[in-house]
């Protein structure tokens, strides 16, 4: 008798995204809130790790569990601002899938000056391209200062 293996069936071809791992884990703190049977810290961890994966939309998981081990803790500074941070670590903030939208609303309000209204208004990715936008203007500028400084010497063209 030739029994075939187990095969599971369904969508496994395609990845899991962050969004879909979001959404089950939402389902699972609202089980968690049941007074009697649940552990409401618990169902509270889960609704904002949810809410965060969520966040990251149609990226693959593997690359959003990849972006959140990355041991890149010296990356992420503990400033009390956003006003602060380097070209290239706004640009960290912007490749990485699972940072906020809310973040990003603030890294474009304190460092770059957008209006906090209009960025709240657009969707993620939007917010991303406003903020790639702000950031190769902000890196245009700071080469025509270099160039000035020079006063043209050694220009190439």
């Amino acid at each position: 008798m030739n029994k075939k293996p187990f095969q599971p069936r369904g969508r496994l071809k395609k990845p899991l995204t962050g969004a879909e791992v979001g959404r089950y884990l939402k389902s699972l703190a609202l089980l968690q809130r049941d007074p009697r049977m649940g552990n409401l810290e618990l169902s509270e961890a889960l609704m904002s790790l949810g809410k965060a994966l969520l966040e990251t939309k149609s990226a693959p998981l593997e690359r959003v569990i990849d972006d959140i081990t990355k041991n890149d803790q010296g990356f992420l500074p503990e400033l009390a601002s956003f006003r602060g941070l380097t070209l290239e670590d706004v640009r960290r903030y912007l490749d990485r899938s699972t940072t906020q939208k809310g973040e990003l609303v603030t890294i474009g309000t304190e460092r770059f000056g957008i209006a906090k209204s209009r960025l709240e208004r657009l969707p993620r990715e939007e917010v991303v391209a406003a903020l790639r936008a702000a950031l190769e203007h902000e890196e245009s500028l700071n080469i025509i200062s270099e160039e000035a400084k020079r006063g043209g010497q050694l220009r190439s063209s």
